[in-house]
């Protein structure tokens, strides 16, 4: 449940939220007049919360101090469909937090990707395996494809077009530096870790699928984010930067395995995702 506390200037802003609250299923608010506001205190479902806020907000309010919005945590939900605590799981409004906060497409985002793509493209090109992965610890990419699965699962396709963006640029960053990489050094050898990523196996199958669910399951506990991005950095960065090495030297061969393997990792990722959520109980509403 969540405590919203609306503060109004007037009575004109008064019978604008009581009119709100009206339409909406509220549990219960009491209005207290004090000298300069009349003050709402609305106890509202964690379901309903967001549809109240935006309708407070397209009313005007939560702008600036005189019309504040102020939303306390009364209870965190739990995930339902759950008899035993399978593990110390946080509510749907912290993941949503944590999945704002870390798929969000802006400069930082960018900048790691760009920077991951560009390590793992000279490890993949130098043959050199600890290049590589050095390049994978830093690839953001936990969140988005992680919100991308939470979101498929909770069929919420406004937030879901987000994470998808997100997600989806961060590939084509992978993709178009290993063009630019492969252009600027220009002699280069195909060698086995190179054609590693262009080839799908029952390893890299598996490495997707545990994957995912390491992933959802480290979003949902907390726990373990750093290691869990390697991981779906494992799956889909090196396959996406052989995407853009293949372009550039022309070895269709190279390119069309490593869009296969891309593709394949990304199924099996989001599927193990969702699957893990569904244990946990975060099902749709």
């Amino acid at each position: 449940m969540k405590l919203i506390k609306v503060l109004t200037r007037n009575n004109k802003e008064k019978k604008a939220v009581m009119d709100i609250l009206a339409k909406k299923k509220i549990i219960s608010y009491d209005l207290t007049p004090t000298k300069k506001y009349y003050k709402f205190e609305i106890l509202t479902t964690d379901k309903e919360t967001g549809h109240l806020l935006g309708e407070l907000e397209k009313a005007g309010f939560g702008k600036s101090f005189e019309n504040s919005i102020t939303i306390i945590d009364v209870k965190a939900s739990v995930p339902s469909r759950r008899k035993k605590e399978l593990a110390p799981t946080i509510s749907e409004e912290e993941i949503e937090a944590d999945i704002k906060a870390g798929a969000t497409l802006n400069w930082v985002y960018i900048s790691f990707i760009s920077l991951s793509a560009i390590i793992i493209a000279f490890g993949l090109l130098g043959e050199n395996i600890i290049v590589v992965i050095g390049g994978m610890l830093i690839a953001p990419l936990l969140y988005p494809l992680i919100g991308s699965s939470y979101y498929l699962l909770k069929s919420d396709v406004r937030k879901l077009s987000k994470t998808l963006s997100s997600e989806l640029w961060g590939i084509l960053l992978a993709i178009f530096w290993g063009m630019i990489i492969t252009g600027v050094i220009q002699q280069i050898n195909l060698n086995p870790l190179l054609l590693g990523r262009s080839l799908i196996s029952f390893f890299d199958i598996g490495i997707a699928i545990f994957s995912g669910a390491a992933g959802a399951l480290s979003v949902a506990t907390r726990n373990l984010g750093e290691f869990s991005g390697v991981a779906i950095a494992v799956a889909l960065i090196p396959p996406a930067v052989t995407i853009g090495i293949g372009i550039s030297m022309s070895n269709w061969l190279l390119f069309t395995g490593a869009v296969g393997l891309t593709l394949v990792n990304l199924i099996c990722v989001h599927l193990a995702s969702i699957i893990t959520f569904s244990i946990l109980g975060y099902s749709r509403d």
